[in-house]
Parts: C-alpha cells; structure tokens; sequence
C-alpha cells in the first residue's frame, strides 16, 4: 500500500485549458513539427548526433509556447476564456455539447 502518495492530477478547468491549447498548438504549429520529425527520422539525428535537431526542437517548444501565451492570433485569449467559462460551468455533465460553439470558435481562430 502507498502512503502519502502525492497527488499529480490535473483539476477540472488545468485539464480543460491545457488540452485546449494542445489542440491549438498542434494545429498552428504543424511546419515546426514537422521540421523536427524529419530532422529525427535521420540516421543523424536519431543515433550519431541528436543535438543536430535543438534548434529544430527549440522552434517547436517556442512555438507552443507563444500559442499558450496569445502570442499567435489576436483574439485568442477573448475565445480561449469563453471557452474555458463554458467549460468550467458544463464539466461533470459528458455529451452536453454546450460548449462547443466557444471550443470551436477557439480552435478555428
């Protein structure tokens, strides 16, 4: 039996906000991924020398990031708060569908 194990979850609205901005960046940021997984699929830089694909992980980290800070589209943080408002009131409730308007508007940005 575990004593004290220390909690890692995730609350409900954490949950919500960093799968929405996965999604997200996943979308935006689909050039730098994929620059980076070509540099990785190269004998070089699976096995000789990895470090030859930093700069092509660091573009794609950076790029993540600034979709998390509202650093890619103007309206972003306005959309992204209205979904997670929605979401915060509608959590617990599976296939109510009531937030999907504000998630897509998001997402579409």
């Amino acid at each position: 039996m575990l004593r004290d194990a220390p909690q890692y979850a995730y609350t409900p609205k954490e949950s919500l906000e960093y799968s929405l901005q996965a999604i997200k960046a996943n979308k935006e940021c689909k050039f730098q991924k994929k620059v980076f997984n070509l540099c990785r699929a190269t004998l070089d830089g699976k096995l000789v020398d990895p470090g030859q694909c930093l700069s092509k992980a660091i573009d794609l980290v950076d790029c993540f990031q600034s979709v998390r800070q509202f650093k890619t589209k103007k309206d972003d943080e306005k959309l992204f708060n209205a979904a997670i408002d929605c979401g915060k009131d509608s959590f617990g409730k599976p296939f109510s569908g009531g937030c999907s308007s504000q998630i897509n508007a998001y997402l579409k940005n």
